[in-house]
């Protein structure tokens, strides 16, 4: 899709605000558009520094260094000061572009736009759509099915509610992203081990008990203008992926761009029910729905991302669109007139560490690659300590046939985790 409007909008606006867990893929899109960008990210990875005028993160990398370090303040403090802080130091910006990391702290939002214009949903609406149980009670007004859940405000109250929601059971704080601190209960005999995880868990927020959704995980990319919605793709999610080193049964693993399934009247369905799910809620811009789809047929909601999402990369790389400049557009009010089509699979993998070690030229292990499609970022400073778990790169293939894309990129993904050497401590340099 060629819009009229592109050249217009590229010449007229010169400095944008990423502010994200991580930041390169927004970054990288705004690259393309010859924009100068300020970023503001979490893991400081050494290639983000080439994608931006303006770089500040949270980690700072370095050999014989560590990755993982106490943390004072919760991520979304750590943005906001920095965030304040390069906007003084550079004199403003044409607007700003949120990733993940700010969607459960409506307040920062509300504050970071009082420094600068965000180019998405305002805070109000925020509110809304991360409130599980108002945007189930919506999905469910528009076809799309709701799990069985029940919230709490104390741990000790978990125990009674699972025995309602029935095991196997999920539990998590009702904010939080990726994945994380996400857990699963397959019997009554597990409620204290779980227990013991939430009272560590530092986040702030409701307790959500839901049952356990069985079927394909996979999320809609839906693109609004508060006052219209179109869905621009289905997806696939690879959650929890025990080939990639996922840390828990439900962490985010990445996605291959487009899901992949042979009824055309369900994927024509799924886009007709997120299109119109997106437009009751009234939202602006790149937006994100997860679900899982159960029987291959009935969708089943579990949450939404309110800003640009993990799917970005695959989705640009499988329809040759800006991701970002589509945003833009929609925030202005302006929708593509025609859904992008997918030219074909695009996947992208987190890799994580299956054991704590020390970072290896990575890189090299890329130039060795005889897969040309794919690509490796998000790479650790060779030389930093990791501990198990830890994510240590992002692949980035593509390719006509799904299969032949997950297959040739999970082993490129053991050979890297292969190529760790053990340690059990930091060391030394």
């Amino acid at each position: 899709m060629k819009h009229g409007r592109n050249n217009e909008i590229k010449s007229s606006l010169k400095r944008v605000l990423i502010v994200a867990i991580n930041a390169r893929p927004i970054a990288s899109s705004v690259r393309s558009l010859g924009w100068n960008a300020g970023i503001v990210d979490f893991f400081g990875d050494p290639e983000i520094k080439q994608l931006g005028s303006w770089v500040f993160s949270v980690i700072h990398q370095k050999p014989g260094g560590v990755l993982r370090r106490k943390m004072w303040r919760l991520k979304a403090d750590y943005f906001m000061k920095l965030a304040e802080i390069m906007i003084e130091e550079v004199g403003g910006f044409d607007f700003a572009l949120l990733g993940s990391g700010l969607d459960d702290y409506p307040d920062y939002w509300k504050a970071l736009g009082n420094r600068v214009k965000i180019l998405g949903n305002n805070k109000e609406t925020i509110v809304k759509v991360r409130n599980r149980s108002f945007l189930y009670k919506t999905a469910q007004k528009h076809g799309i099915s709701a799990p069985k859940h029940e919230m709490v405000s104390v741990v000790d109250e978990v125990p009674e509610v699972c025995g309602s929601v029935g095991y196997p059971c999920v539990v998590r704080r009702e904010g939080g992203s990726g994945g994380v601190n996400v857990f699963l209960m397959k019997s009554k005999g597990e409620v204290e081990r779980v227990k013991n995880k939430l009272e560590k868990d530092s986040s702030e927020g409701k307790i959500i008990v839901m049952e356990l959704v069985k079927g394909r995980h996979s999320s809609a990319s839906v693109l609004g203008t508060s006052a219209d919605c179109i869905c621009l793709s289905i997806n696939e999610q690879l959650i929890g992926i025990d080939s990639l080193g996922s840390p828990g049964p439900f962490t985010y693993c990445g996605n291959i761009v487009p899901l992949k399934l042979g009824e055309k009247k369900v994927l024509e369905n799924l886009r007709e029910v997120f299109s119109s799910l997106g437009k009751a809620l009234g939202l602006v811009g790149s937006n994100g729905f997860d679900f899982v789809l159960r029987n291959n047929e009935e969708p089943v909601i579990l949450e939404c991302n309110p800003r640009l999402q993990g799917s970005l990369e695959p989705f640009e790389i499988a329809t040759n669109e800006n991701m970002v400049m589509l945003h833009v557009l929609a925030c202005e009010g302006e929708l593509p007139k025609e859904i992008p089509s997918a030219e074909k699979f695009a996947i992208k993998t987190i890799v994580f560490s299956t054991k704590s070690g020390i970072v290896p030229n990575i890189k090299a292990i890329e130039k060795n690659n005889k897969l040309h499609n794919l690509r490796i970022f998000d790479v650790l400073l060779q030389g930093l300590f990791i501990e198990k778990n830890d994510p240590i790169c992002t692949l980035l293939n593509s390719s006509k046939n799904r299969e032949n894309i997950l297959k040739t990129t999970l082993k490129k993904a053991s050979e890297i985790q292969k190529s760790f050497k053990a340690y059990k401590t930091p060391y030394k340099l």
